[in-house]
């Protein structure tokens, strides 16, 4: 019986142990997620920049509006900056293309296959991507839609035809023809390692002299934090802020061009900006900078964070909208203020696009 009794404890402090590392192991890689989706789209998203910057427009198209002719296009691409880029419209996706499917090139831009030839050298163009990224929701797209990929001078116009669920193994044709064959991981979304590819094959349809400036398409509209210059300078970040970040949830019905998009991302960073400015003005007590942030709401409800914090869990972000806008975001963690555990919970608006703080809440202590 005494044996029993002292073998008890000791299992139930084995199962403590092995619950905090499985806690502390899922923490880890809720960031590493987040922190690969924020990396991924901030590096796409210059890449993209950059190359619409260094656009040129075509001698066909100059000529056709009776300008001077142009020098030919470029034959040689800078190492790192995109050869091209996809547009997907139905998706709302525009990514940059980079060669090769390494890794690297895969965690910020789309990858041409180097046994594939390029758009307009003969063949079948085969472009590789994360499902997590920038091919996440190919899946929705349907025969007929369209899929460009868009150089400095010439745009490619495809309409997808058919798409399939492979083996890895099984190999993408890459001989005779003209098609863009798009391949990602199967299921799409999925965090963990897949043996199976969905594959979107596209035909070509037209080809078309590439104009200068984006490709002319109404924007998602972007959510930015209220916050006054003295915060923005400060470049406020939760993870150098020393605020643990958990995980995002989106509660609404999205439509997938916004879901494929950036668009949550920003909110989330918009929302998480919004509570780092809480606790820089709680212990600054600027009343004019929280009038910026909060209008409305009792700058009593921020002073209790004024002091030391201990983030006992996460903070966890939820994004509230409809269809392709965001309404607000809830974050949600426990705190330690003071030798005292209570729960936070920040409650945002989106007023003309801009994110607000509507109201502050803190269990008693």
């Amino acid at each position: 019986m005494s044996r029993a009794r002292h073998r008890a404890p000791t299992r139930r402090w084995w199962l403590v142990g092995v619950g905090v590392v499985l806690v502390v192991a899922g923490g880890a890689v809720a960031y590493r997620i987040a922190y690969f989706l924020h990396h991924s789209s901030a590096s796409a998203h210059a890449l993209v920049r950059a190359f619409e910057a260094g656009r040129v427009v075509s001698p066909l198209s100059r000529a056709r509006r009776g300008g001077a002719a142009a020098a030919a296009c470029p034959s040689a691409h800078a190492s790192g900056r995109a050869r091209m880029l996809v547009d997907i419209p139905a998706l709302h996706e525009i990514a940059p293309v980079l060669e090769g499917t390494s890794d690297a090139t895969l965690g910020v831009a789309v990858g041409h296959l180097a046994t594939s030839p390029w758009p307009g050298a003969g063949g079948n163009t085969v472009l590789d991507a994360h499902d997590v990224t920038f091919f996440r929701s190919i899946d929705l797209l349907r025969p007929g839609d369209a899929i460009l990929l868009v150089g400095p001078c010439s745009t490619w116009h495809y309409e997808v035809s058919r798409s399939a669920i492979l083996d890895q193994a099984r190999i993408v044709a890459t001989g005779a023809g003209s098609h863009v064959v798009l391949v990602t991981c199967w299921p799409t979304d999925a965090l963990f390692y897949t043996t199976r590819r969905l594959v979107l094959v596209a035909r070509l349809s037209t080809v078309t002299p590439t104009l200068a400036g984006p490709p002319a398409r109404p924007s998602l509209p972007a959510v930015a934090a209220a916050l006054p210059p003295e915060l923005v300078s400060l470049h406020l970040d939760a993870t150098t802020a020393g605020i643990p970040l958990g995980t995002l949830v989106l509660r609404g019905s999205y439509r997938p061009s916004w879901l494929s998009s950036s668009r949550p991302l920003q909110a989330s960073d918009a929302a998480t900006h919004l509570l780092e400015g809480a606790i820089v003005v709680a212990r600054t007590r600027d009343a004019r900078a929280w009038a910026v942030i909060a209008p409305g709401a009792p700058f009593a409800s921020i002073e209790p964070l004024a002091g030391p914090i201990t983030w006992t869990s996460p903070v966890q972000v939820t994004i509230v909208g409809n269809g392709v806008r965001v309404a607000g975001a809830v974050l949600g963690a426990t705190v330690d203020l003071g030798g005292v555990v209570r729960e936070l919970a920040v409650t945002t608006d989106v007023r003309s696009g801009r994110m607000v703080i509507a109201r502050v809440e803190l269990s008693p202590a």
